[in-house]
């Protein structure tokens, strides 16, 4: 964010979901945990946070709900 953007009135727009996706792809609407294989920033994910004037994204890195170890496969999906 600049001193433009804030001066020319535009408004700040936080997507704090802790991803950024296409949330139509098969992987999206079928698993509760996709791999990193399965999900990507997309075309569409982008082209969608573009339009919406996105101005910043929280990530979340790592594994965070389900059965699997958290951290071993939390590094595993980090270590790509």
């Amino acid at each position: 964010m600049t001193d433009t953007d804030t001066a020319a009135g535009r408004p700040v727009i936080v997507n704090a979901l802790g991803q950024l996706d296409n949330p139509n792809t098969r992987a999206a609407t079928t698993q509760l945990n996709p791999d990193r294989g399965q999900l990507a920033v997309d075309a569409r994910a982008l082209a969608d946070a573009h339009a919406s004037g996105l101005t910043a994204v929280n990530i979340t890195l790592g594994y965070a709900m389900g059965d699997l170890p958290q951290y071993e496969h939390t590094v595993a999906e980090i270590a790509v």
